[in-house]
């Protein structure tokens, strides 16, 4: 919850507690919250993955498009491409 909250740079409104999404290979935690970027309306998406190895991956995401946007679907394929090895 820190380290998210802590790269939240211009998004205000209200971040929900970590979720353990978790598995038996890797420990992972996610966090969502809603409130404005900049004026409009957003959410924040948060993940953090943990490798056996103890290094980790921190991604947070703060959008703005409409739920159906392309943009979201391409958003969603990076995170895909930086996480496959977790």
């Amino acid at each position: 919850a820190v380290l998210a909250k802590g790269h939240r740079k211009g998004f205000t409104g209200k971040i929900g507690r970590p979720v353990d999404d978790s598995t038996a290979d890797v420990q992972r935690a996610s966090m969502t919250g809603s409130g404005t970027f900049k004026g409009k309306a957003a959410t924040l998406l948060a993940e953090l993955w943990i490798a056996d190895s103890g290094s980790g991956l921190l991604i947070t995401r703060i959008v703005t498009a409409r739920p159906d946007a392309e943009i979201l679907e391409q958003a969603q394929a990076m995170v895909d491409e930086l996480t496959k090895d977790f």
